[in-house]
């Protein structure tokens, strides 16, 4: 999930913070994917996975290896008012995930707005925690659908990190879609195998968003628990092929 998924920079800053080179080029100031994410989120029909299984896709950009966006389709055997509950339950997510400090809303504009900031411990235990501030737009056009469109504001790592999330209801089950870039381009060491970078962000980013499932799909399940089954669940997902099979990301015109 976007707020828990941006685990995957704490693993992307520590082989940073081990590691010294020269950073990579700039990136303008509007990142490549903005536009596709708002398509997204203001589209009338909302994607669907029929398929029932977990998909997920990698796309990266034609000029920057470490440009990464990963999309994620997820059913979840639960109403979606009980999925928004628990994706909407900040108070409760240092409790829910294991790598979040504190989340907190600290501004409301409008109903429909909100921004974030969240901190992050870090796997470096000599390292200063991961803070970083997010804007939120939500759209709620039935009881059986809410999106979410989010962006970074602040942060002290990386760039970018923005997604789109939209949760659907459909036959008593929820379907999780999200589509979500991360600046991966850090000055890690250039020997560095991409595919390392990338896998660790698929597992970073995948993981929470199968502890959303089984939080909503098992209530009374304690938090150690769901945290194990999350992991068991993710080592059976083919990450190496489904990174093996990225993509270029182009916004549809």
């Amino acid at each position: 999930m976007f707020k828990k998924q941006l685990l995957c920079i704490t693993m992307l800053f520590a082989l940073q913070s081990l590691c010294l080179s020269d950073s990579g080029e700039s990136q303008d100031s509007t990142p490549y994917h903005i536009k596709g994410i708002k398509r997204i989120f203001f589209q009338k029909t909302p994607p669907v996975n029929n398929s029932g299984k977990i998909r997920i896709t990698c796309f990266t950009h034609k000029d920057n290896p470490l440009y990464i966006g990963i999309q994620q389709e997820i059913i979840i055997n639960a109403p979606v008012s009980r999925v928004i509950s628990v994706f909407d339950n900040y108070d409760d997510f240092p409790n829910l995930y294991e790598e979040v400090i504190s989340a907190k809303v600290i501004s409301r504009p409008s109903d429909n707005s909100y921004t974030l900031v969240q901190e992050f411990k870090h796997p470096l235990i000599f390292m200063s925690n991961i803070k970083m501030t997010t804007s939120f737009q939500t759209s709620k056009n039935s009881q059986k659908e809410k999106r979410y469109l989010y962006k970074l504001i602040s942060g002290n790592l990386v760039k970018f990190n923005d997604g789109v999330v939209i949760l659907n209801e459909v036959n008593n089950s929820t379907h999780y879609f999200e589509l979500s870039f991360v600046d991966g381009d850090l000055p890690i060491v250039g020997k560095l195998a991409h595919d390392t970078v990338w896998s660790t962000a698929v597992k970073d980013t995948v993981k929470p968003n199968l502890v959303l499932k089984l939080r909503s799909e098992y209530p009374d399940w304690s938090f150690k628990k769901i945290n194990t089954e999350a992991e068991n669940m993710l080592k059976s997902i083919d990450i190496k092929t489904i990174v093996k099979n990225k993509t270029l990301y182009k916004v549809a015109e």
